[in-house]
């Protein structure tokens, strides 16, 4: 902990030595970390890849995720004051974040945003370490909603809990689609997957969020395109889109579907 611009912490009501001052802030933070430390799940790949049978491989991406909801209040106490530009704008677990190397995702856009946003994602925050990913994924009183069922399994540091949906898939050996919030990056998601796992594909389920896409986004084959090349996962799977975009415009739609799925 220390200040970016080289100066003393900034007095307060608390009349001390700057040193003092400091070693108060200190211990706020580090009882900050230990509240912090029991509101963190690890999550996504690195934990359901456990559970599929056949599945060897290493994964290179670790996910935590961090409910927001007790961090207000813990790290309310902490003073940012003289930290830097932009510190008083951010939520106060920025700064402790940010010298530790990791970089936030704060200002993302596109599809990957409204995703955050339907799942009640306040930011996520992201380091390499070699070839290893962690990414820290702060939501708010912890509902998340992931796009595909397989992938609805936790780990708390005691229990491993998993979703109904996500044991019905281990079971049936397949990877069924649970949520449209992102739908032309779940599509692409969903042709990765089948290439690296030894699971089948709901098709179903995958025709339903085809179907989606085709009642709420589709104005021409061209817009489609668009729309994909705004996901993460695009450039790893344009050869994909076009034949993606043809299906998704073949598919018949009946009154009902139309308005079920608008």
């Amino acid at each position: 902990h220390k200040l970016a611009n080289g100066e003393n912490v900034p007095q307060n009501s608390f009349m001390g030595t700057p040193e003092e001052l400091l070693k108060i802030e200190i211990e706020k933070i580090n009882d900050c970390l230990k509240v912090l430390s029991k509101h963190i799940i690890l999550g996504g790949g690195c934990l359901s890849e456990q559970f599929i049978d056949g599945y060897e491989e290493e994964h290179q991406d670790i996910d935590f995720f961090i409910d927001t909801q007790p961090l207000e209040y813990v790290f309310s106490n902490i003073d940012v004051t003289g930290l830097g530009d932009g510190y008083e704008e951010k939520p106060e677990y920025y700064f402790i974040l940010e010298s530790f190397g990791f970089k936030s995702n704060h200002n993302r856009t596109g599809e990957d945003s409204h995703y955050l946003e339907n799942n009640n994602i306040q930011t996520i925050f992201r380091k390499e370490y070699g070839n290893t990913t962690v990414e820290l994924i702060f939501v708010y009183g912890f509902k998340t909603n992931f796009d595909l069922a397989f992938r609805e399994y936790y780990y708390n540091g005691d229990t491993i809990f998993y979703t109904e949906a996500a044991e019905k898939d281990r079971k049936n050996k397949e990877i069924s689609v649970k949520s449209f919030a992102s739908p032309f990056s779940t599509l692409l998601r969903i042709e990765e997957f089948k290439k690296r796992y030894p699971l089948t594909i709901n098709e179903f389920s995958r025709e339903q969020l085809m179907k989606y896409i085709k009642v709420n986004f589709f104005e021409n084959p061209e817009q489609l395109v668009k729309k994909f090349s705004l996901t993460k996962k695009y450039n790893d799977h344009k050869d994909v889109v076009l034949s993606l975009t043809n299906e998704i415009i073949s598919l018949p739609i009946s009154p009902f579907e139309n308005e079920l799925l608008s």
